[in-house]
């Protein structure tokens, strides 16, 4: 039985007949666009941060995240984290998921991924340059000036949920390079479920595969994900995974959690087109040189046999030049 979504402790309100459900549902409704291959029309954008940005904007839930990482820090509070995260890094808008500095002594960057991606080296790259960047100007320092220009140490990490097999720990930006030298390096942290068991990076993992676990069972269409969804919040919040955070944001995180799958669902079904579009591209573009092989084989044919020009037109009906044509490009030593 699919479980009623509350809205809030505080409100305590479901959403059995409410106008809030209605509009959740209209967020949700994308299972027949998908089928159709039209889900691009469906992905709303209301709801366009992911549930990993959303949990983590929290400072109780940062202080969580930076403990899980740095146990032997137990003198930082939450007034010593600032949240950095930047928008719009590359041109096509992509920005970086969560970004936090501790004091002046620390700079963390993390990215989740859904799915294999070799090159988030080079993309949190881009993004610490344009944090350091960011950092330079508030402090008002300035590139030219002759002493040195201390900065925050820096880290990265990767939070995996894909389905597919990924069993690395860490990635080497120099692993990009043609001959894997080289002077530059940087070094990303990939973290799997129960790399870091009872805490909060853990919980939101549990979280993430219950749904995907849920939508195993129950399939992909609409009815089904948006099924598979609530009853993955109603399991963690009556597990106490992530309990208190899903309680306060149960529509956000279905909305958010909603769009993420459309989006997702969306690529892979663009992606199969693409793959299908290809393959009939392939075959139309074969029957058609096998056709004009064919073609070829009985003008030549016909050339040598004897008939005119003319004839050999009337018969392939086309015209003379294309005869000409023809016989000139498959039989250069032709005397037409």
């Amino acid at each position: 039985m699919t479980p009623v979504l509350v809205l809030s402790k505080k409100e305590g309100r479901c959403l059995s007949d409410s106008k809030e459900k209605k509009e959740i549902k209209e967020t949700a409704d994308f299972g027949d666009i998908c089928q159709k291959h039209e889900l691009s029309r469906y992905i709303n954008s209301k709801y366009q941060d992911s549930v990993f940005k959303d949990l983590f904007r929290s400072k109780e839930n940062l202080i969580g995240l930076y403990r899980t990482l740095h146990p032997e820090d137990v003198l930082v509070t939450e007034e010593d984290l600032t949240l950095i995260t930047i928008k719009n890094v590359l041109s096509n808008g992509v920005y970086n998921d969560v970004a936090f500095q501790v004091k002046d002594k620390l700079m963390i960057l993390f990215e989740h991924q859904s799915s294999v991606n070799w090159n988030m080296p080079l993309r949190l790259l881009i993004y610490y340059a344009e944090e350091i960047m960011g950092y330079l100007r508030k402090k008002g320092e300035s590139l030219h000036k002759k002493d040195r220009i201390l900065l925050p140490e820096a880290e990265f990490y990767v939070v995996y949920s894909g389905s597919e097999k990924w069993d690395v720990k860490e990635l080497r930006l120099s692993d990009s390079f043609s001959k894997n030298n080289g002077f530059l390096e940087l070094m990303v942290r990939v973290i799997h479920k129960d790399d870091y068991r009872e805490s909060i990076l853990d919980d939101y993992l549990i979280f993430i595969y219950k749904v995907k676990e849920n939508m195993r069972i129950y399939g992909h269409d609409e009815k089904s994900i948006r099924q598979s969804v609530l009853e993955a919040i109603d399991y963690c919040i009556k597990n106490n995974i992530l309990a208190g955070y899903l309680a306060e944001r149960q529509r956000e995180v279905f909305g958010m959690l909603m769009n993420e799958i459309s989006v997702d669902e969306f690529g892979k079904i663009r992606e199969k087109e693409g793959e299908a579009r290809g393959e009939a591209r392939g075959e139309a573009r074969g029957e058609a040189r096998g056709e004009a092989r064919r073609e070829a084989r009985f003008i030549i044919n016909m050339y040598k046999k004897g008939y005119t020009l003319e004839q050999i037109a009337g018969a392939a009906e086309k015209s003379v030049k294309e005869i000409k044509e023809i016989l000139a490009n498959q039989e250069p030593m032709l005397t037409v």
